[in-house]
């Protein structure tokens, strides 16, 4: 018997174009070079071979570690079998489906897993069915002869385990070609060793020349080898001593070494669930390597604008941000409808003055509309030139200059008095100019912190909400250290 040249299509079933093959053999592997190219660990070099045989088709299984499947039975190493129309070939987690038209083998490739590829239950005629006894064993003896030149001319071609020139005859040694699958791969050695010289004399260089790593020097509050405590207390629990290992350690992120370190008397590091969804942590508002003038703290005052306008495009998680309160701030009344959105129930609890004038039959609006003056009059001092009452205290006077009907517009002017511009009351610095507001007059990002809104509160109010602090931060702490 004779190979004759039979006419194959392959259709890959992401969507490529279809390859037509007029030849007598089709080869099937992992190497680039064969016909239907299947890039897995699981299909060998050259795996299988289809020909055509007196208008047969007729897989052979060319590989002797990797199994071949034709409808879920095994096709043994040097095996050969027909093929018919909606014959299933599977290797490795490649289906080929066979399509049979006149003349024309059609084969559509998958890649899925073998469990996924259901087996034809059509069962096959033997051999001797198809062709006579006498050459079914003239039909393997041709196709293993064909396929065994044919898989010796590839391999020839060259590999990555063969010379790309055919050997020169004779056995003398300056004949010889080495090949690159016995030679030990000192490469990847030198690459190892590269990297562990580098990775020991930077562990050396950031105890003995710290600078390098760093752009500027740290800020005078970690440069001190001794606590610096606030009017209120000390905001840390260990001074920082100008050491890097204290905020950057081989196990875990700056941001949580900044949470273990401020947790003191005075102050207990938290973010807010709407910072920890967008992403936002302590370096992102606190930033450092400045210089040791530089002021971490108050560089964050600076930041809530900075982050928060129409004009920053970055997006935190998916999410991006504008310009707040309607672009305007103060005041929040907009088309007569109270728009602050209350106390935070950890206020309200350190607030008696607020919570007594709260009623049961209250609407959601008239709690609001409660709270914000009730927060004003008794709990807030009265900025410079503000009216007072006869105590000295705030009163409805103070921002609003009628009753009848009821001045609106007073207090959007007299909340800027307040809310607008910041100048520190340790440095004199003035880290917000007059006429931008000063968002944290409001909005509270750590809340467990004994200085806030200290120089906007009465004696009486800073006292109270010390003394709460004091027993929320030991809670908190129990807390933590039960989940511990």
């Amino acid at each position: 018997m004779k190979l004759q040249s039979g006419k194959f299509v392959v259709t890959r079933a992401n969507g490529a174009d279809p390859m037509t093959l007029n030849q007598d053999g089709l080869v099937i592997g992992r190497m680039p070079s064969c016909d239907v190219y299947l890039n897995h660990p699981t299909v060998s070099r050259i795996h299988a071979g289809i020909n055509c045989i007196g208008g047969q088709y007729f897989l052979i299984n060319l590989s002797v570690s990797n199994s071949l499947t034709l409808n879920g039975r095994s096709l043994q190493a040097e095996h050969v079998d027909f093929l018919a129309d909606g014959d299933v070939i599977q290797l490795g987690p490649y289906a080929l489906v066979v399509s049979r038209q006149k003349d024309v083998l059609s084969l559509l490739v998958s890649h899925q897993f073998t469990s996924d590829v259901t087996n034809s239950t059509r069962r096959l005629p033997a051999l001797t069915a198809i062709i006579p006894q006498s050459a079914t064993a003239e039909v393997s003896d041709v196709l293993k002869v064909f396929w065994e030149k044919r898989s010796r001319e590839k391999e020839e071609s060259g590999t990555p385990l063969r010379p790309v020139s055919k050997p020169l005859p004779g056995k003398a040694q300056i004949n010889w070609r080495p090949t690159r699958d016995l030679t030990p791969s000192w490469r990847g050695g030198l690459f190892t060793w590269t990297l562990l010289t580098i990775a020991l004399a930077s562990i050396g260089a950031i105890y003995f020349y710290p600078q390098i790593f760093a752009p500027a020097d740290l800020s005078n509050p970690h440069i001190r080898s001794s606590f610096v405590g606030t009017e209120a207390g000390f905001i840390a629990n260990r001074p920082n001593a100008n050491a890097c290992s204290t905020c950057h350690s081989w196990n875990e992120s700056v941001d949580n070494a900044c949470v273990k370190c401020h947790k003191a008397d005075a102050f207990h590091a938290t973010n807010t669930a709407a910072h920890q969804a967008a992403g936002v942590n302590c370096s992102s508002c606190h930033t450092e390597h400045k210089g040791e003038n530089f002021a971490p703290r108050l560089a964050a005052f600076d930041s809530c604008m900075t982050c928060h306008n129409d004009g920053n495009k970055t997006l935190y998680n998916g999410k991006g941000v504008s310009t707040p309160h309607g672009k305007a701030h103060g005041y929040p009344v907009e088309d007569n409808q109270w728009k602050w959105g209350g106390l935070k129930p950890e206020t309200a609890a350190m607030s008696p003055e607020v919570i007594k004038y709260q009623e049961t039959g209250d609407s959601e609006q008239i709690r609001r509309n409660k709270e914000f003056h009730a927060v004003h009059m008794y709990r807030v001092a009265p900025a410079p030139g503000m009216k007072t009452d006869a105590g000295g205290a705030m009163s409805c006077s103070s921002c609003h200059q009628s009753f009848d009907p009821l001045d609106r517009e007073t207090p959007r002017q007299t909340c800027a008095a307040c809310h607008n511009g910041y100048v520190d009351r340790q440095t004199k610095q003035t880290v917000i100019s007059a006429d931008r507001p000063n968002c944290v007059s409001c909005h509270v990002q750590h809340y467990y912190d004994k200085n806030r809104w200290r120089e906007f509160l009465t004696d009486s109010t800073k006292n109270r909400r010390a003394a709460e602090m004091d027993v929320q931060i030991k809670n908190l702490g129990g807390a933590e250290a039960s989940e511990r």
